[in-house]
C-alpha cells in the first residue's frame, strides 16, 4: 500500500490513507450462534464469559469495539467473542480518524449521539447490556399474554 500512498489517484483534496491491517483466524468448527442459546443461564454465561475477555484484552492495551450478536459464539456452554479485525489500542499516540465502528442497534447511546465521543470501555459494556436485553426479548419465551396484562390494569 505505501507503493501506491503518494499517487494522484489514491488521494484527493489532501487526504490521507489510513492502513488498516486485516486478520483471519479460521477455526476447525464453527460453533452455536449467541443466538443459539439453550437457556436463559446460558446467555448470561455466553455474555459473561466474552466480558471477562473483553476486560483481559483491555488490560493489555485494547477494545473490541463492536460487541454484539455476531461477535459472540458459545461453545460447549461457554461464550467467545470473535471479529477482533476492527479492535482498536487504547494507548495510540498517534492521530486517528474518528471512526464508529460497531453495531448500531447495540452501541451505547453517548457513542450514537455524539460523534467526537471517544470510544471507552464503559461503552463496550454497555453495548453487553443492549445485547443481554435485545437476546432476551427476542430469543426468550415469553409467557405474557392480554389476559395476563389486564390483571394489572
Amino acid at each position: 500500500m505505501r507503493q501506491h500512498s503518494q499517487s494522484p489517484w489514491a488521494c484527493q483534496k489532501g487526504l490521507s490513507i489510513m492502513p488498516h491491517t486485516h486478520y483471519w483466524l479460521i477455526l476447525d468448527l464453527v460453533r452455536e450462534a449467541l443466538t443459539s442459546f439453550s437457556s436463559s443461564k446460558e446467555l448470561v454465561q455466553a455474555i459473561h464469559d466474552a466480558l471477562v475477555a473483553h476486560r483481559a484484552v483491555y488490560a493489555a492495551g485494547f477494545l473490541h469495539w463492536d460487541l454484539s450478536p455476531g461477535n459472540i459464539i458459545i461453545v460447549d456452554g461457554c461464550g467467545y467473542l470473535i471479529n477482533w479485525d476492527f479492535a482498536k489500542a487504547t494507548k495510540n499516540d498517534a492521530p486517528h480518524w474518528i471512526t464508529r465502528t460497531g453495531t448500531w442497534p447495540f452501541m451505547s447511546a453517548n457513542l450514537v449521539e455524539d460523534a467526537s465521543a471517544v470510544h471507552t470501555f464503559q461503552d463496550d459494556l454497555e453495548s453487553s447490556f443492549w445485547l443481554l436485553l435485545w437476546a432476551t426479548f427476542m430469543f426468550m419465551p415469553l409467557s405474557l399474554s392480554l389476559v395476563d396484562c389486564t390483571k394489572f390494569i
